[in-house]
């Protein structure tokens, strides 16, 4: 389900793989883009802990919420893509095109930078930490539990670079026909989007009560 969120992430890496010293490269996408999401977790905690201690409502309608505003952003998402739109977080072409040409400090600062801006991946992480807020969970756990919530997040680009890691050479064929997949089923994609949107959406709504 998380993989169909960040399409344009896993064809970013798998075309850094693809490349001349391409394990390292998108390693260093990866790390700015990790890195990120622990910066996000601490701002997400920080707010989260802040609205929560202002706030005389429930928490779990404020989780709810979330999921209901997550939950229309991967169906308008959907219904883009499904009409032929481009995903709005997917990486430019022109900075694709230059891929080979950056060194391993800029992917690391585009890991970065691209991570700051994707809208529905930061909601999602939002949707997870106050979930681990109001579990009232220990220091430890709570640090666990946000580290496992980041690489849950990005499952699917991890999982590529360590097939990649592990079986080399073997595996650049089955990166083109991933690769080649992910550009021939956009339609596709964007159906396992919706569901998701619309389980979201469903879940909130009837947390919430909205309808009855």
């Amino acid at each position: 389900a998380l993989a169909a969120i960040t399409p344009a992430m896993l064809a970013a890496v798998i075309f850094l793989l693809r490349l001349e010293h391409g394990l390292l490269r998108a390693v260093m996408f990866m790390a700015g883009r990790l890195v990120t999401y622990a910066g996000w977790s601490i701002v997400l905690f920080i707010f989260t802990d802040r609205v929560f201690d202002l706030s005389a409502g429930s928490h779990s309608d404020f989780i709810l919420l979330l999921k209901v505003i997550l939950g229309l952003i991967l169906v308008a998402m959907a219904i883009k893509v499904s009409l032929g739109g481009d995903d709005p977080e997917a990486l430019p072409a022109k900075i694709v095109d230059v891929f080979n040409d950056m060194s391993f400090p800029k992917l690391f600062g585009l890991g970065v930078l691209v991570s700051l801006f994707q809208g529905r991946h930061v909601l999602l992480l939002f949707v997870g930490v106050t979930q681990i807020i109001v579990a009232e969970l220990s220091i430890s756990t709570t640090i666990l539990a946000t580290l496992i919530l980041i690489i849950m997040i990005n499952a699917s680009q991890l999982t590529i670079i360590g097939l990649n890691l592990a079986l080399s050479d073997r595996v650049n064929a089955s990166f083109r026909s991933i690769d080649t997949w992910l550009t021939q089923n956009n339609r596709r994609i964007a159906a396992g989007l919706s569901l998701i949107g619309i389980y979201l959406l469903w879940d909130g709504i009837s947390g919430l009560g909205i309808f009855g």
